[in-house]
Formats: C-alpha cells, sequence, structure tokens
C-alpha cells in the first residue's frame, strides 16, 4: 500500500516538473514566467488565474498561443525583447480577462481584429509601444466595451482622432508624451463616465470651449504650451495641473488671473510655481503676483474691425440672395414680369400708336396657306384691328384682302407695296411654298430700292438652318440681317410681340445690297421644291 502511494506521489511530481518547463514559478493559480527567456508561451495548468510573461522573447502571440488558458483574469506580455506582434484573434478564449499589459514593447504591432473576445476587460496598458495614428484610425479599440483604464503614455500618436466613440465605461485616460497639438472638438463625447484624463507632456496651445465632458473630475495639462487657458473650461474640475506651461502674462490672462485667485480647484502641484513666459519683461514673474498687477484689455478697434466684417459678410450674403433669387424669378416668372411691365408703362405713357399716311395696311402677312391656323391664332388675333378693337395694326393677308379675279403676282405686288411692312412667317411650308418665296424676293427688291428696312422675317418650326440657305433671297436676308423666331417658352411670348410690333412700327435705314456681289441661285433638289419659272408661267 505504501509503495503505491509513493509511486504515485513521484509520478505526479515528475509530470508537474516536465510540464513546467522552462521553469515558471507557480503560487496557486498564479504563474510567474517573467524573465526566463521563452519564446513563446510555456505549456501550463489550463486554470491558472495570473500568467506574467514580461521580459522575456516571445515574438508572436495568435490565435493558438492562450488557447488553454480561458480562466485567465490578468495578463502581462509587456517588455519583450524582441518585436512582438499580436494576430487577429489572440485573445478570442479570454473572456474573463480584466487587466492587460503590453507595455514597453518598442514597435509592437498588432492586426486589427486584436481585441476581438475581450468585452470584460477593464485595464488594457499599451505604454511606451511607439504606436502611431493608427492605433486611433482603424477602430482596434471597439470590442473593448467594459475598459475602465487605458494607458497610452509615451507613443507616436500625433493626432486624436474618433477613439472614444465606443468606450462608455472609460474612468481614466492616459495620452501623456504623445505629442499631441490639438484636440478637435468632441473628441471626448463618448466618455460618459470619465473621472481622469492625463493630457501633460504634449504640445498644446489651446482648448476649444466644451471640449472636455462634465462628469471630468481630475485632469492634468502640465508641460503643454498653454499661454492664456480659459477658466470656463476648467470649472468643473476638482484635481488640476497646469504646471510648466508658458504663460503668455498680458490684459487677455487677466480672466485665468482672478480665476486662479477664487477657485476651489485643487492643484496637484504648488501654484506658486506658476510662472510668466512671456513677455521678456516678466519673464518667471509668478502668476499670483502678476494677478495683483494685472491691466484689463484697452477698447481698441478690434471690436470695430469684427462689426465692419460681419456687416460686410451681411451685406455679401445679401447681395448673392437677391442675385440668385433675381435669376430664379427671371427665369420662371419673366412672362408675368414683361406683361405688368407694359401694363404700368401703358398708363403712365400712352402706347405708340402707328402713323396714318397713304399706305393702305401697316403689314402685310406674307404665309402659307397651310400655315394659316396657326397665324391666324397666333399673329392675327394679336396685331389685326378686325380680329380685335385692342390691336393696333391694318393687317393685308391672302385670304381675306387679295382680290378675287386679278392676277396673283398683281395682288402680291400691290399688298407688298400697300404695306408699311411685309412680314414673311418662314416655315417648312413657306419653303415649299413658290408664290411666297416670289413674294419674299419682292419685298426684299422693295427694301433694296427705298433702301428702308420693310422686311420682317419670323421663323417659326423646326426650320434647320441650311434649309433656308437653300434659296438665294432668304439665303442673303439671313447672312445680312436680322431675323424673329418664334419663342419656345411661352413666358416669353409678351417679349416677342413686343420686339415684333417695335419692328412693324420703326423704319430702319438700311445699307444697299446691291453694291454687294451677287451669289449663285442654288435651286433645290428634292421633290417638293416648285420652280418659280413655273409659277409665273402659270401665273400668266
Amino acid at each position: 500500500m505504501w509503495t503505491l502511494a509513493l509511486q504515485s506521489l513521484f509520478i505526479g511530481l515528475y509530470l508537474q516538473v516536465s510540464t513546467c518547463y522552462p521553469s515558471c514559478t507557480l503560487n496557486r493559480l498564479v504563474a510567474d514566467c517573467a524573465s526566463r527567456g521563452h519564446n513563446s508561451v510555456p505549456a501550463l495548468p489550463p486554470n491558472i488565474t495570473h500568467l506574467y510573461l514580461e521580459m522575456n522573447y516571445i515574438s508572436e502571440i495568435n490565435s493558438s498561443s492562450l488557447r488553454s488558458y480561458d480562466q485567465l483574469q490578468e495578463l502581462d506580455l509587456g517588455k519583450q525583447s524582441v518585436q512582438l506582434v499580436i494576430r487577429n484573434n489572440s485573445f478570442l478564449s479570454q473572456r474573463r480577462l480584466k487587466k492587460l499589459v503590453l507595455g514597453f514593447n518598442i514597435g509592437l504591432r498588432m492586426e486589427p481584429g486584436a481585441f476581438e473576445g475581450l468585452f470584460n476587460l477593464q485595464h488594457l496598458f499599451l505604454d511606451y509601444c511607439d504606436l502611431a495614428d493608427s492605433i486611433l484610425a482603424d477602430s482596434y479599440l471597439q470590442p473593448l466595451l467594459s475598459l475602465e483604464t487605458l494607458d497610452l503614455f509615451a507613443n507616436k500618436i500625433g493626432k486624436c482622432l474618433d477613439l472614444f466613440d465606443n468606450l462608455e465605461n472609460l474612468l481614466g485616460l492616459n495620452l501623456s508624451l504623445n505629442s499631441l497639438a490639438t484636440l478637435p472638438q468632441g473628441i471626448f463625447r463618448g466618455l460618459g463616465s470619465i473621472i481622469e484624463i492625463d493630457l501633460s507632456s504634449n504640445a498644446l496651445t489651446y482648448l476649444q470651449s466644451d471640449i472636455f465632458p462634465i462628469g471630468l473630475n481630475r485632469l492634468d495639462l502640465s508641460n503643454n504650451f498653454l499661454a492664456s487657458p480659459d477658466p470656463a473650461i476648467l470649472r468643473s474640475l476638482s484635481f488640476l495641473s497646469l504646471a510648466a506651461n508658458r504663460f503668455h502674462c498680458d490684459c487677455s490672462l487677466e480672466s485665468f488671473a482672478k480665476w486662479l485667485n477664487t477657485t476651489n480647484v485643487t492643484f496637484l502641484s504648488p501654484i506658486e510655481e506658476y510662472r510668466c513666459e512671456f513677455p521678456a519683461a516678466l519673464q518667471n514673474l509668478p502668476l499670483l503676483e502678476y494677478s495683483t498687477i494685472v491691466k484689463p484689455c484697452e477698447e481698441d478697434d478690434e471690436k470695430a474691425v469684427q462689426d465692419l466684417k460681419f456687416a460686410l459678410f451681411l451685406l455679401s450674403a445679401l447681395l448673392i440672395l437677391t442675385v440668385v433669387l433675381s435669376g430664379i424669378v427671371y427665369a420662371r416668372l419673366r412672362g408675368r414680369i414683361f406683361i405688368i411691365y407694359k401694363k404700368i408703362v401703358g398708363r403712365v405713357v400712352e402706347g405708340p400708336k402707328p402713323p396714318v399716311d397713304e399706305v393702305q395696311h401697316d403689314a402685310f402677312l406674307c404665309f402659307s396657306d397651310n400655315d394659316y391656323g396657326w397665324v391666324e391664332a397666333a399673329l392675327l388675333k394679336k396685331l389685326d384691328n378686325q380680329f380685335s378693337e385692342e390691336n393696333l395694326f391694318r393687317c393685308c393677308f391672302e385670304a381675306r384682302d387679295f382680290l378675287p379675279g386679278e392676277d396673283h403676282l398683281s395682288n402680291i405686288r400691290d399688298a407688298i407695296w400697300g404695306s408699311r411692312k411685309t412680314v414673311c412667317v418662314v416655315s417648312k411650308e413657306f419653303l415649299k411654298d413658290g408664290w411666297c418665296l416670289e413674294a419674299f424676293t419682292l419685298a426684299q427688291g422693295r427694301m433694296l430700292e427705298e433702301l428702308t428696312n420693310v422686311l420682317i422675317m419670323l421663323v417659326v418650326g423646326k426650320v434647320a438652318h441650311y434649309q433656308l440657305m437653300k434659296y438665294k433671297a432668304v439665303r442673303v436676308f439671313v447672312q445680312r440681317r436680322e431675323y424673329l423666331t418664334w419663342p419656345e417658352d411661352p413666358q416669353d411670348l409678351e417679349w416677342f410681340y413686343e420686339r415684333l410690333v417695335s419692328q412693324i412700327l420703326r423704319d430702319t435705314k438700311v445699307k444697299e445690297l446691291a453694291e454687294e456681289k451677287p451669289e449663285p441661285d442654288i435651286r433645290p433638289h428634292n421633290e417638293d421644291a416648285i420652280q418659280l419659272e413655273d409659277i409665273r408661267a402659270n401665273a400668266v
């Protein structure tokens, strides 16, 4: 019996020694393997709760390195003698881990999912790890929902981005010695439970209002470059350190100097050591002494300049808004605006009336018979006084005013010479009508004879430019004279009628076209074209 018991004890001791190689000191559930030359996680009892592996030669922690130790509550991997790499899902089994130490690992590398599974972790130490901005930009810390302490002391985090949005339970944050020059607005907005922040030994020169959470109790801003701190930012604190800042002792420091003498905040360093850095004449003067001699800032032109800038801003904004609104109103309501304008002018100044002289008609409307319906609705009802007493003109057109039985060409000639102006409504049907083209030529001949602009050309419908250029008389007119086009936007109709009436009423001298070289006639080659010679022969 005794022999069997001794054999069992010897086997147990043998197995214990063999599983602890390289050796670690085991004290119940605590394994101390520090400074033992380990290059990987040693084999240990799977139920240990504390594992200390600092100051070894471990170069990598991956998903299998700690898989057996799912009872761990505290793990120290700090200060490895080689570069340490933490792979994705390295701590996926450590759901009970409360404290993780990775500090003093120069050049520490972590994959974005390194901390997956550590949703119960409360304390994380990443001090002296040579970490850059990527630790903030790539959401490494997002899985750490229970984190209470985060130590990022002495890294290279030059910019502090949206790191803390998910750390609602964080109580203490150490960002000391990180070369931080600015703190973006809202950087700490996710820290609803924060009590202590250490920002000492950075390069901060200015703090924005409301930058710190309301519940913040302890703040270390020592060894920065704060020249004139705003006391409104610091009033909610209970403990504060501003030692070794470079205070600029001028009138702008007045409110801070007064606050120093009246605040109930407990300073972590003696305020008697707070001294002026600038200007040179006041260098090393204690702030408490300066607070008794500080003079309020004199009123200068700064406020006036600010008021002037604001007034110029309002004026510029109003001008831009007026221009934009005017453009919108013109684009959408120009037709109505023109009608209102004409009504106002008509009440103040009597509208123009065509002069009465020996001519029988004010305007001869030349158009194709196929366009009569459109011309009647669009022009005659707006111009001819026989259609409406409000209209100004006595118009002439074939269907009503040509003498039956009279030679057609003679009717056209009499209408042209018996009217003040000839309005040719050029459409696709017009260009196919030989009589219309003949009338256009006769009207152009009268214009050359009298050297007066008696011909008005109105293009309606989708008539391409090359179609106008097929006919000599039309081509010559298009190349040398202005002509009207029917507006596509209904808002422009009143403006168009105004232009048309103005051209009918106005007598304008023209240059003599006969002096210019005549161009060869280009006959249309399509089947629908009507030869002018055939029309003359039929008329005879």
